[in-house]
């Protein structure tokens, strides 16, 4: 090997680097990374946990106990007119039992009733770069067979950031925030760990 002056090793050291950094963001290595960052998201909300303030892993706030008997199939909200034209809110109970999905129970806070929105959460490479999210494509029905107005991004958004819904009764209806769609503290250090460990990999496997 021709013997080199420190600015040609320090050139060569740098230049070694960068290929690793633009090895290590190939589709293969952000797709895999992808996956992977979307699946924790996934597993930690199944869990029933989202992120805090703070960035630390939170409980998801409690199902509303109403709710609950919906999820049990032992009641159903409808919209009813009175003879004066006012709207009210209504309940019965259903005849057919509610299609919850086997990765949540009805007392269970994990945004999961059909599974739907969660499952459609993906993570891929593009361009050195990951990305994670949810598409807006239709939700499909929900636990009771009937049809969802809003798509997978949509019903996430009202998740991420609560919602506040003016029933046509003049009811208030309060959805409350339960933060999910984002890293904790804990996975951001990890995805960065396994970059910077790859980075580190293909660095040595060229420097010798």
């Amino acid at each position: 090997m021709a013997i080199e002056t420190p600015e040609q090793t320090l050139a060569r050291i740098s230049q070694t680097i960068n290929d690793s950094v633009k090895r290590a963001f190939s589709p293969k290595f952000t797709n895999k990374l992808g996956k992977k960052a979307s699946l924790q998201i996934i597993k930690r909300v199944r869990l029933g946990y989202g992120v805090a303030d703070t960035g630390n892993q939170k409980r998801l706030k409690k199902l509303a106990d109403s709710y609950k008997k919906v999820r049990k199939g032992k009641l159903k909200f409808y919209t009813g007119t009175r003879k004066d034209g006012s709207r009210f809110i209504g309940t019965y109970k259903p005849k057919g039992a509610p299609r919850l999905s086997n990765q949540t129970t009805p007392g269970r806070s994990n945004l999961t009733a059909t599974g739907k929105m969660l499952q459609s959460i993906r993570g891929y490479g593009r361009k050195q770069k990951i990305i994670v999210e949810i598409p807006d494509k239709p939700h499909g029905p929900d636990i009771f067979g009937n049809p969802v107005s809003l798509s997978h991004a949509e019903l996430a958004r009202v998740h991420q950031n609560g919602a506040t819904i003016r029933h046509p009764s003049g009811t208030i209806i309060k959805i409350p925030k339960r933060r999910f769609f984002e890293f904790t503290n804990a996975e951001q250090k990890g995805l960065i760990r396994e970059v910077r460990q790859f980075i580190l990999k293909l660095t040595k496997s060229k420097l010798g």
